[in-house]
C-alpha cells in the first residue's frame, strides 16, 4: 500500500476544494484520512497504483457511505497486527474511534472541530460525506 501517494492526493484534494479544510483541526484530518483510505483501498483493489483511481470512481465509493470506507479499510487490514505502514494504522485508528460525549470541547483529540461537534460517533461516520463533498467541488473545477 502506499499510503505516502494516498495522504498527498487526499491533502491536494482538500487544498483545491472551495470549502478547504485546515490540516490542523479535526474535521480536517478526517476529511483528509477518509480519503486517504478510499484512495488507497481502491488503488489496491484496482491493482494500480493511486493516481490511478479516477475522480468518479472516488466519488462513487464515497457516496456509498460510511460502510465503504470501512471495507476499504478493512481491505487494506488496517485493524489486523503488524500492517505497515504504520501510519495508516494509527491513521485508521483515529478516524474509527468513538469519541467522549462530554465536554465537546474533549471530543476533538485536542484539535478544534466544527463537525459533529459533541457527536461521539467516529469520523469515519461523520465526515464522509464531507469528503464526498470535497472531491465534488475539486470534479467541478
Amino acid at each position: 500500500m502506499d499510503w505516502q501517494q494516498a495522504t498527498e492526493r487526499a491533502d491536494r484534494l482538500v487544498e483545491s476544494a472551495a470549502g478547504y479544510f485546515p490540516a490542523d483541526n479535526w474535521d480536517g484530518r478526517a476529511v483528509r484520512g477518509v480519503l486517504a483510505v478510499v484512495l488507497a483501498g481502491l488503488a489496491r483493489r484496482q491493482h494500480g497504483t493511486v493516481a490511478d483511481v479516477g475522480i468518479d470512481t472516488l466519488l462513487w465509493h464515497l457516496e456509498r457511505g460510511p460502510a465503504c470506507v470501512y471495507e476499504l479499510g478493512d481491505d487494506l487490514g488496517l485493524g489486523e497486527v503488524g500492517v505497515q505502514p504504520e501510519a495508516a494504522v494509527e491513521k485508521w485508528a483515529w478516524l474509527t474511534r468513538r469519541w467522549p460525549a462530554a465536554p465537546p470541547s474533549a471530543n476533538g483529540d485536542g484539535l478544534a472541530r466544527g463537525i459533529g461537534r459533541g457527536s461521539q460517533l467516529p469520523a469515519v461516520d461523520v465526515c464522509t460525506q464531507w469528503a464526498a463533498a470535497v472531491v465534488r467541488d475539486t470534479r467541478r473545477k
